[in-house]
C-alpha cells in the first residue's frame, strides 16, 4: 500500500499494477498447500496447474498498464484514487473477492473433510492436527469477507475515514505477524 502513493510511483513507475494480480495467487496457494499437508506423498501435478489460470488471465490483461509510460501509469494511479475505475478494474475486482472466498470455503471444507477421515481412521489425532492450517484458512476467509464488505460499502457510497486498502493491507500484516508467531511457538509445522 505504501508504494502506492504518487511520489513513490512517480520514483518507480515500473513497478505500478505489479501486485494487482497477486491475491489470484493466496487462494489456491492455501488451498493447495492444505492438500499436501494433509497427504505429505502427494505432489503438484499438470492439473493443479489449472489453479493458475485466473492469475495468468489477470497479467495478460494487465499488460497494457504495465506497458505504459511513466508519466501514465502516475496519471491512472491518480484517475484511481479520484474513484474513476477503468471497466477492466470495475469487472476483476468482483471476481478476485469472489475467487478469494470461494477459495477460503473449498479449503476449510477440505479441512472438514480431512479431520473426519483422520478421525475414522486414528486413534490420536496429535500427529495429524491440521487445526493450525483451518485457523489459517479461517483467518484468509476473515480477511476476504472484509474485503467484500468494504467494496460493498464503497459500491453504495457510504464513505468512512479509513480506506479501505489500508484495512486490508492492515489485516494482512496482523495474519503474517500470527504466522510469523505460530512458527516460532509451534515449529514443527514449518519442518514439512
Amino acid at each position: 500500500v505504501a508504494y502506492y502513493t504518487p511520489t513513490i510511483v512517480a520514483a518507480l513507475p515500473g513497478f505500478f499494477g505489479v501486485s494487482y494480480p497477486l491475491p489470484f495467487v493466496f487462494g489456491p496457494l492455501v488451498y493447495l498447500y492444505a492438500h499436501t499437508a494433509s497427504d505429505r506423498t502427494r505432489r503438484l501435478t499438470p492439473r493443479d496447474a489449472w489453479h493458475a489460470m485466473p492469475f495468468l488471465v489477470v497479467v495478460a490483461l494487465a499488460i497494457p498498464v504495465y506497458a505504459l509510460s511513466g508519466p501514465d501509469k502516475l496519471s491512472l494511479l491518480l484517475q484511481l484514487q479520484a474513484g474513476e475505475k477503468p471497466l477492466i478494474f470495475r469487472l476483476i475486482d468482483p471476481i478476485k473477492l469472489v475467487s478469494g472466498a470461494g477459495y477460503a470455503v473449498a479449503t476449510l471444507l477440505f479441512l472438514k473433510r480431512h479431520r473426519r477421515i483422520v478421525a475414522e481412521n486414528y486413534s490420536s489425532l496429535d500427529r495429524v492436527n491440521l487445526q493450525w492450517l483451518q485457523w489459517l484458512a479461517l483467518a484468509a476467509g476473515a480477511i476476504w469477507l472484509l474485503a467484500s464488505g468494504l467494496d460493498l460499502i464503497e459500491r453504495l457510497g457510504v464513505v468512512h475515514s479509513i480506506p479501505s486498502d489500508y484495512l486490508i493491507a492492515l489485516s494482512i500484516t496482523v495474519l503474517i505477524y500470527a504466522i510469523g508467531y505460530q512458527g516460532l511457538r509451534q515449529p514443527e509445522i514449518f519442518r514439512f
